[in-house]
């Protein structure tokens, strides 16, 4: 479906942890997984933790939902200038 010099773009984070990172752009709601962690079984946090910084940390271009959350995710060593 995609050609190779298409980018790839996901509404959920974790989407873009299997693709060319190089020219993929995901979305990114928000962190709850680690601000609301009663909210998340052990696995899950693990699983969100591992997958969607991943992802965010490899990605081009990351939107942010809200400056908060951009601050979260710079607070978690993902790169400014990338979302």
């Amino acid at each position: 479906f995609f050609q190779r010099s298409q980018a790839r773009f996901s509404l959920m984070g974790s989407a873009p942890a299997s693709f060319n990172t190089k020219r993929s752009m995901m979305v990114v709601h928000d962190i709850n997984f680690e601000l609301v962690r009663e909210s998340f079984g052990l696995p899950m946090r693990l699983l969100y933790k591992i997958v969607l910084l991943r992802a965010a940390r490899k990605c081009r271009h990351i939107f942010a939902i809200s400056e908060y959350t951009k601050q979260q995710l710079v607070s978690r060593g993902i790169a400014p200038e990338k979302i």
